[in-house]
């Protein structure tokens, strides 16, 4: 890992602010790390105006990404140790909108001795900061930067099996979930989404179905 990319070191950057959602400690409710503790981070605001959910074209994003206030990288670190979580988890909203100042943070948490894990939808390249990658796309995979990590993890609204197929085959995670679309009236399509991965199974295609258990315990 290049010291200067995660702004840590000799050559570290003047601190950095990030726009927040809000911080909390949970545990992991989705993919291959569920169950995990872990220090969340969720950011402000997002980007990805291609997303079907996003409120821009009308939609109904079930997460709450909303600008609440501003906040040094060394004050979050800080929160995230006091946490005593092995990981922290970077999500949004699109966190690669603030994309020099959760470098800066993911070197702290790692001078911290703490894991770090990013969810992002993909828009940006990621530099050699963390841990675990999560992708989850909101556009056509074409537009893709970051097509490799560890997850990646599809919200399913009806895509065809050829474009699950050329997904898979143009990028490289090591686990692909498809994930029910979860509506703010609290109705889900995870019925549909059940039945595609039987199929996927079928297809010799590798998608999981994803569960977001943190939901069965009123999580965010």
């Amino acid at each position: 890992m290049d010291a200067t990319d995660c702004h840590t070191g000799e050559n570290e950057m003047p601190v950095r602010q990030l726009r927040l959602a809000k911080q909390f400690y949970s545990l992991q409710g989705e993919g291959e790390l569920s169950g995990v503790p872990m220090y969340f981070v969720r950011l402000a605001g997002c980007s990805v105006a291609s997303c079907p959910l996003h409120p821009s074209g009308g939609g109904a994003c079930d997460t709450d990404w909303g600008y609440r206030n501003t906040e040094s990288t060394v004050a979050i670190s800080e929160h995230a140790i006091s946490s005593k979580a092995h990981w922290v988890c970077v999500t949004g909203g699109e966190p690669t909108d603030q994309m020099e100042a959760i470098n800066d943070l993911a070197g702290r948490v790692h001078k911290n001795h703490q894991r770090t894990m990013i969810q992002t939808s993909g828009v940006r390249q990621l530099v050699d900061c963390w841990d675990w990658i999560v992708v989850s796309p909101k556009s056509h995979f074409t537009q893709l930067a970051q097509t490799d990590g560890h997850e990646m993890k599809l919200v399913w609204n009806g895509e065809d099996f050829d474009y699950l197929r050329d997904l898979w085959e143009q990028t490289h995670f090591l686990r692909y979930y498809l994930q029910p679309l979860c509506l703010l009236d609290g109705t889900t399509n995870i019925k549909q989404v059940a039945e595609t991965v039987k199929a996927c199974g079928e297809l010799g295609l590798p998608w999981r179905l994803g569960i977001q258990q943190h939901k069965l315990w009123g999580g965010d």
